[in-house]
């Protein structure tokens, strides 16, 4: 019987061979062929893409220089828009360069993408010299950056940029292509730009000129009519995601091991976020968890302001005590001008010096009680004043709606491991932290308003082992422990807060039992930087149970295959039996499992 069932997996494992492809894949079903490739644009000349537009997935398409979806202008003043949809699995990459010979592709004000890739069968972008197939090829987290642009999504919401409330986006030569925001009159909270879903967006961030690089995914003016969820940035240049302005909520985030910023937004961004995870690498110039602004200092004072509002985010920084380039990564969380905003039920772990700060500079340290004397020289701390400039130097939040941005919290926030702890001793130039213990107190005495509850120092429980910032590790595990302080500390309850939100009976991006971001859509997936013991039958490591892990195992032990993982575990993913061994009696367990109702496999 045993030979039998033997000889059915070997069958099994032959059959599988020729139909396991990965997805993506840069070939087509025999494995063999490479996809044709599609080339859009000549390095020279934009591209301007307009109608229906489709992308499919036995093509691998090749950007090169600037291509629009639409040309931006407003469709009752002559625009032309587009509409771009994409299948699962479709790989698209970039030609490298910088500047006017960049490459990315542009969602223009007015036009829609449709980008929706599967759990198993993502979208990818990534750069021309990038092997998908491989996860040894440009798989280094420090290294490999800015080798094209990304993807860029522009809309008509509201933003705050006066007179006329449009811009033109950063990392992208001026051209009358990319204005954003609605001109006023065309204004719409709720435009719509699509769809982008399951996307992975790897190795991006082409540079402009100094300071001026392509974020991983950047939202200019996109209103909440668009869907943006499971999106990764994956070595990106600059920031992870950056919104400027509009509304667009988005869900389910990767921020991994890119250069600046994980998370940024600007002039007048009023959107909502869930379930938004950072991990940066140990050498690159990366910056802060949030930052928070809400224009240049020449627009102070006009309104929207920003007031985004983020419910579980887990952050692992590049070290405590690692500054790392230029004194980078100071602080977690960097309010600016004219923004609030609500950052609740969040793990922030192994940031190098501190946890807030509140930029200010003209060091008016101490001042609670006067925004006379250092608003109008500070245009950082209006953020904390009336509008008028006048009145109590106080954040607003507290009860009085005279004051320019209204809300500025932080709840149930765990920390981890922080280089320099939550306060600082004093202001010195721009270097200024919310005293957290000190300053809010106080204001809280003065105004009778509330100290920002559960700031809580421990440790969540979430593992990060040796080289963990290294592919193939298998060394990271973002899940919190099930009775640490994730699951203790009181949180509020986001959905009750707003429909829009889930409720979570815990802390953080992940509960204690799902790693959404351990799935085959992600690059941190695929190139092996989570650990693999979500359960011992799953040998091969894809999330899952099924008849591959018995084929894995059958592999592995008569015919010299892959090892199955052992992370934490004696003998891990291939001792699905538990008995400490691994042999062919625990693909026979699995079989049972699978097809007769037998015991699920367990990790010891």
């Amino acid at each position: 019987m045993l030979r039998k069932l033997i000889a059915i997996l070997f069958v099994l494992a032959i059959a599988s061979s020729g139909l396991a492809n990965p997805c993506p894949t840069e070939y087509l079903p025999d494995g063999v062929t490479p996809k044709p490739i599609k080339l859009i644009g000549d390095g020279i000349n934009p591209v301007i893409l307009t109608s229906s537009q489709h992308w499919v997935a036995d093509t691998v398409y090749h950007l090169h220089g600037w291509i629009y979806v639409g040309d931006g202008q407003f469709l009752d003043s002559g625009g032309v828009n587009g509409t771009l949809t994409i299948d699962p699995g479709t790989i698209i990459k970039g030609y490298p360069g910088a500047g006017d010979t960049a490459s990315a592709l542009i969602i223009t004000r007015e036009s829609k993408i449709y980008a929706i890739g599967t759990e198993d069968c993502p979208i990818v972008f990534t750069a021309l010299s990038d092997n998908v197939d491989d996860p040894n090829d440009h798989g280094t987290t420090q290294a490999d950056k800015g080798l094209y642009g990304s993807l860029i999504l522009l809309g008509k919401a509201p933003i705050s940029t006066p007179p006329e409330n449009i811009q033109q986006i950063e990392g992208v030569t001026p051209n009358s292509r990319i204005w954003y925001g609605g001109h006023n009159i065309e204004e719409d909270p709720h435009d719509n730009s699509g769809i982008v879903k399951y996307v992975s967006l790897r190795y991006g961030g082409s540079l402009l000129g100094a300071n001026n690089e392509i974020n991983g995914l950047t939202m200019g003016g996109v209103g909440d009519g668009t869907v943006i969820d499971y999106v990764e940035a994956y070595c990106n240049n600059d920031d992870g995601f950056e919104w400027f302005g509009g509304t667009v909520n988005c869900k389910h985030l990767i921020n991994a091991f890119c250069d600046d910023d994980g998370f940024d937004w600007d002039q007048g961004y009023s959107g909502k976020g869930q379930f938004l995870f950072q991990v940066s690498d140990s050498i690159s110039n990366f910056d802060h968890l949030f930052e928070m602004d809400s224009d240049d200092a020449a627009f102070t004072g006009v309104g929207p302001f920003s007031k985004a509002t983020m419910y579980n985010f887990t952050a692992i920084g590049r070290g405590h005590g690692n500054t790392g380039v230029g004194g980078k990564q100071d602080f977690a969380m960097k309010y600016k001008e004219d923004t609030g905003g609500h950052l609740r039920n969040g793990i922030v772990a192994e940031y190098s010096q501190w946890a807030y700060e509140f930029e200010n500079k003209t060091n008016c340290f101490g001042n609670w009680d006067d925004c006379t004397v250092c608003a109008p020289n500070d245009a950082e701390k209006r953020s904390r004043c009336k509008s008028s400039g006048a009145g109590a130097d106080l954040w607003s939040g507290y009860g009085n709606p005279a004051f320019a941005v209204q809300d500025i919290d932080n709840y149930s926030i765990i920390w981890w491991n922080l280089g320099k702890g939550m306060t600082k001793a004093g202001e010195v130039g721009d270097s200024v932290l919310s005293k957290l213990n000190l300053e809010m107190s106080t204001a809280a005495s003065l105004y009778g308003g509330t100290v920002w509850p559960n700031q809580l120092v421990g440790d969540p429980g979430i593992y990060y082992g040796p080289n963990f910032r290294s592919h193939g590790s298998h060394a990271l595990d973002p899940r919190p422990s099930a009775t640490g302080p994730a699951y203790t500390t009181a949180h509020p309850d986001a959905h009750a807060e707003d429909s829009w939100f889930e409720s979570t009976p815990y802390i953080g991006a992940f509960s204690a039992t799902d790693n959404w971001a351990d799935k085959p859509w992600t690059a941190l997936h695929q190139m092996g930087y989570f650990v693999q013991c979500t359960s011992c039958g799953d040998a091969s490591g894809d999330g899952k149970i099924n008849i591959s892990d018995a084929v894995f195992l059958i592999a592995y032990i008569f015919a010299g295959g892959t090892p199955p993982g052992d992370c934490q575990y004696p003998n891990g993913l291939g001792d699905a039996s538990g008995d400490g061994k691994i042999n062919i009696s625990d693909a026979v367990y699995l079989i049972a499992y699978i097809f007769a109702g037998g015991t699920a496999p367990y990790c010891q």
